[in-house]
């Protein structure tokens, strides 16, 4: 397996709806195509405009197939998403296709967008994840802090060094 970890630019919408496709379908076998699916109204936000200031995010190619990404983005008060703790605190979103999780993909993803955090200038990154998602055990494993939740996902954060 030949894993190259990439920056996401202005012009690789198609990563960012991958991991967001990725993320919203991990527990699903009877998930609607990815196209059908990231048109959902409640999701629209987390790529729609992707590109603009502030967006910035990192995807895993192997052998010249995306096969996981993560990407940050801030929102406002008023159009704050399920991981929103501040407009100056970036949510990330982060999916890694069923075939190559558990192989490491998600922690190299993480340790990108945070270095990238860094050199932005945010000292705090958020995100949301459900109570029974797998992926709740990686994000305690580097650093994330739970903050508060509800009955079905957890709002986590992590200070950056």
């Amino acid at each position: 397996m030949n894993l190259t970890i990439r920056p996401i630019g202005d012009k690789d919408v198609d990563a960012v709806q991958l991991a967001l496709y990725a993320a919203v379908t991990w527990d699903r076998d009877d998930a609607p195509p990815r196209e059908v699916a990231v048109h959902h109204p409640e999701l629209l936000k987390y790529w729609q405009g992707w590109g603009r200031p502030g967006d910035f995010g990192a995807f895993a190619d192997v052998d010249g197939v995306c096969v996981g990404a993560a990407y940050a983005r801030t929102y406002s008060e008023t159009d704050g998403s399920y991981g929103f703790v501040a407009a100056d605190i970036p949510e990330i979103s982060i999916g890694v296709l069923a075939s190559h999780r558990g192989k490491g993909v998600g922690r190299m993803l993480l340790a990108r967008l945070e270095t990238t955090a860094r050199r932005a200038g945010f000292t705090r990154l958020s995100l949301s994840v459900n109570h029974e998602n797998p992926a709740r055990a990686l994000y305690v494993d580097v650093g994330y802090e739970e903050i508060d939740s509800d009955e079905s996902s957890v709002r986590m954060i992590k200070h950056l060094p």
